[in-house]
């Protein structure tokens, strides 16, 4: 099915960029332990490594600056690319099938925004991640349209 639906919006676009957003926990060894250091789990995890870097680098790349600039509480967010996570097998399989049409980057969000425990929800929090992704659009807009 989603070889279908990918095919259909190939033949609409020619190409086309996925975020596979996920989340990930970063206290691990339980609630009441500190939390892991930014250097070790960064905000957010960008996993590239089955992108073809000559056709889809430069879109990659921006998206990662754009990420980086975005301004949390006057910090900008701590963004790194395949630290935690190098991709999955979704990035990986579409890769393979659309190599020059599909850029599925996996974007991995620490759960800062969050009790990963509790599962209570910092909406402030939760929005401004929201914001951040949405700041990134024009910028991969932008270097799609240069491919």
């Amino acid at each position: 099915m989603l070889y279908e639906y990918y095919s259909f919006l190939e033949q609409k676009f020619g190409k086309f960029v996925v975020l596979d957003l996920h989340s990930y926990n970063y206290r691990r060894s339980g609630a009441k332990i500190s939390a892991s250091p930014e250097k070790t789990y960064p905000q957010i995890n960008i996993g590239s490594a089955s992108i073809n870097k000559t056709i889809w680098g430069d879109l990659v790349g921006k998206f990662i600056n754009d990420l980086s600039l975005y301004q949390l509480n006057q910090t900008m967010l701590n963004v790194q690319e395949n630290l935690i996570f190098k991709d999955g097998y979704h990035p990986q399989w579409v890769h393979s099938k659309f190599p020059k049409s599909t850029c599925v980057i996996a974007v991995e969000v620490k759960k800062f925004f969050m009790d990963e425990w509790s599962g209570e929800l910092y909406n402030n929090i939760h929005k401004e991640v929201k914001l951040a992704l949405a700041s990134t659009i024009s910028g991969i807009v932008q270097e799609l349209r240069k491919i």
